[in-house]
């Protein structure tokens, strides 16, 4: 069996994409799954749980080293200050 690690270029919530994923594995496609998802045969389809809106809606926001530094900063604060109450 092999299996290949798929990395969605749009950047989709996994809990979402799962949805769509188990409806893809069920089907007899025999597209790549973000090919199916995006450009072949499931763009027309829409999960109850998650309509299409929200699936290309809710993405996962990467940080880089500037936009992680208050998120950073915080982490430092809070450990200091659980560190000294413990």
């Amino acid at each position: 069996m092999m299996i290949a690690l798929q990395i969605d270029p749009r950047h989709r919530y996994g809990h979402n994409l799962h949805l769509y994923y188990d409806i893809w594995f069920q089907s007899s496609s025999t597209e790549p799954f973000f090919y199916w998802l995006d450009i072949g045969g499931g763009r027309e389809i829409h999960h109850p749980s998650c309509p299409r809106t929200k699936l290309n809606s809710q993405l996962v926001m990467y940080l880089g080293i500037v936009s992680s530094v208050p998120f950073r900063s915080f982490s430092v604060i809070m450990h200091s200050f659980l560190s000294s109450t413990a």
